[in-house]
């Protein structure tokens, strides 16, 4: 699982989902759902990602960042040196 810090993810594409889970190792889970731009071919993706808002302490590293399914996301690494 790679987790990718949210100030690299679109997060206006993204919303929050009502469904959550509990980790007994990370915390309480909270999933986010894709939404396409209008008048776009994409539809939308529900459980895309998931994250952890407030981390148990040994995994404060996991705070901020998006776990993406890899079944349901394509990650595409962009190039910001240019």
């Amino acid at each position: 699982i790679v987790y990718v810090p949210r100030e690299d993810c679109e997060m206006d594409r993204l919303t929050q989902s009502p469904a959550t889970t509990h980790c007994p190792f990370k915390g309480d889970a909270t999933y986010y759902d894709f939404l396409p731009e209008e008048a776009s071919s994409e539809a939308k993706v529900e459980q895309i990602c998931w994250s952890y808002e407030a981390p148990f302490d040994q995994m404060l590293r996991l705070q901020h960042h998006l776990a993406f399914y890899s079944d349901r996301a394509t990650l595409t690494r962009l190039d910001q040196s240019t």
